[in-house]
């Protein structure tokens, strides 16, 4: 069986120590995050207290979620060592159609590398209990929430400092009320942590964005465009089985 440690949501293999070091400290984040924000995140979730509080519109998700890679032996999912599109959190495919392009694709990718690889495996991933999602499958509402999102990291700056390359120009892009950056990036992505706690203290459990009518949908090389669904906390969600997809090689 393949640590856990060792493995990437996109199913690479990568030095334990470099995938441990990203993935704990993310999870080191979300926690304390969580903790702290916790009792202000109840008080406003649409899971639990209807829609009086809601800041944007959310869809309210109870059921089965998806993960395709090439590596078997996943007892639980982390989150995402390397995508910070949409803040920290668990990122998984809407359908099972996606979640089997993934595991074929990364599976051919690392066999014309010539590396080792297993065999496609899609793993199926179900709510502990219902989440309210943020909806950004309306691209209209990207832009109240990036207006929005600009307040929060400005009014708590001295968390976000603009230190690097990336935080500068997605906040510039921002301040223009651009959704992507100057690179075609989301402008939450540099922000992730500020990201997850802006939506986190508003009541929400995760996001779900994309499909293939979206300007803004997630898209991966091999894949193309699909809905996403990132769940902020790794204990909202468990994995209930696994199956190897049919082979499109």
């Amino acid at each position: 069986m393949a640590d856990i440690n060792e493995i990437l949501p996109n199913g690479d293999i990568v030095p334990h120590s470099e995938y441990s070091d990203r993935v704990n400290k993310k999870l080191d984040s979300l926690l304390k995050m969580i903790g702290r924000y916790k009792d202000e995140h109840d008080r406003r979730n649409p899971a639990h207290y209807g829609t009086s509080e809601a800041a944007y519109p959310y869809r309210l998700f109870e059921g089965s979620m998806y993960h395709g890679t090439d590596v078997a032996g996943i007892d639980r999912l982390y989150p995402s060592a390397y995508d910070n599109s949409m803040g920290l959190g668990v990122y998984l495919a809407a359908d099972k159609g996606t979640a089997e392009l993934f595991a074929n694709n990364v599976y051919a990718i690392h066999k014309l590398r010539g590396e080792k690889v297993g065999e496609p495996v899609v793993y199926e991933a179900k709510t502990r209990r219902k989440l309210a999602l943020l909806d950004l499958t309306k691209d209209e509402l990207f832009k109240d929430v990036v207006a929005d999102f600009r307040i929060y990291v400005n009014r708590y700056g001295h968390e976000a400092a603009i230190d690097n390359s990336a935080k500068s120009m997605a906040d510039r892009a921002m301040w223009e009320g651009k959704v992507l950056d100057d690179m075609g990036r989301f402008v939450f992505s540099a922000f992730p942590e500020q990201f997850t706690e802006f939506l986190y203290r508003r009541g929400y459990d995760g996001i779900i964005n994309g499909g293939e009518n979206s300007k803004y949908a997630p898209f991966d090389k091999g894949v193309g465009t699909y809905t996403q669904i990132v769940v902020f906390n790794p204990e909202d969600i468990e994995i209930k089985g696994s199956y190897k997809p049919e082979s499109k090689i």
